[in-house]
């Protein structure tokens, strides 16, 4: 654990570290450091108990929601996308050692399903006794659950929106309006996605996350999964309701899969010519 601030470069924020050299400035009590990361140079004061001696320093700056409030340029008022992939495949379980109680866990539900019509209980083998079964699905749920709540604590003023993808889109936005679902010959209309997520935008991305984290929430813990995987329409709505937000703006897409429906769609790639179209969709999105 280092004492002080890191030195950061002026150009790239790179961090002076133990292979960076300093020259000095004739004259001066400054050094020269030119950044290996940029090649940036840097008028820097270093004094030698300050110089890193090893490959790894830890330096606590400041509290996490701080951190990235300035990252985003002190500005909290971004727009924040989760575009979450609810495909078959997201159902999917694995067994993870111990009794764990994940947000979203339907073990309760269930409770009525687990046991015959004498009475009895059923059970897994007792190898599987002390282990827990958790989903894609749930363990996602639970991970963009904990970040909702932390910006509503730290970064309040952010609106945060949810995109969804299986054989269609739907777009929650923050939660407080009726989803739209896009389907069918849409699903291939570049322009149309693209318009469309900045239209919408204007309807269901207008309440901070302070405001609607609890319907958000809400909104997330109720996805069920089933069917393919429209990755690329999703995507680009997503970035069509994220450009309406301020610089900064974020599209966080989590999938477990392949794009096999729309726009995008590998599986639907062929050949090499094909496979370059959906390439170039992809470039185009960027």
């Amino acid at each position: 654990m280092a004492t002080g601030d890191p030195v950061l470069c002026e150009k790239c924020q790179g961090v002076f570290n133990s292979q960076s050299v300093l020259k000095p400035i004739m004259g001066k009590d400054s050094q020269l450091w030119n950044c290996e990361f940029c090649n940036h140079e840097n008028a820097v004061n270093i004094d030698e108990e300050e110089v890193p001696k090893t490959n790894e320093v830890n330096y606590l700056v400041e509290a996490a929601a701080q951190a990235q409030d300035k990252k985003m340029g002190g500005n909290q008022d971004i727009s924040v996308i989760f575009c979450i992939d609810i495909s078959g495949s997201m159902c999917v379980s694995q067994a993870i050692e111990g009794k764990h109680n994940i947000k979203g866990d339907r073990r309760q539900q269930m409770q009525g399903l687990m046991s015959f019509s004498d009475g009895s209980d059923q059970f897994f083998n007792a190898a599987d006794k002390n282990k827990t079964y958790v989903s894609r699905m749930q363990c996602l749920k639970a991970a963009i659950n904990a970040q909702i709540e932390d910006m509503a604590k730290g970064a309040n003023k952010r609106k945060v929106g949810v995109v969804t993808f299986n054989n269609e889109v739907t777009v929650i936005g923050d939660g407080t309006k009726p989803v739209q679902v896009i389907t069918g010959d849409k699903l291939m209309d570049f322009d149309f996605l693209e318009n469309n997520g900045k239209q919408q935008a204007a309807s269901h991305m207008q309440n901070s996350v302070g405001e609607t984290a609890k319907v958000l929430s809400e909104k997330i813990m109720a996805i069920e999964e089933t069917g393919p995987t429209a990755m690329g329409p999703a995507v680009l709505t997503s970035i069509g309701l994220a450009c309406q937000g301020k610089p900064g703006s974020t599209v966080v897409v989590c999938t477990d899969g392949l794009a096999n429906v729309g726009l995008g769609a590998f599986d639907e790639a062929k050949t090499e010519a094909e496979l370059a179209k959906v390439e170039e969709f992809y470039e185009r999105v960027g």
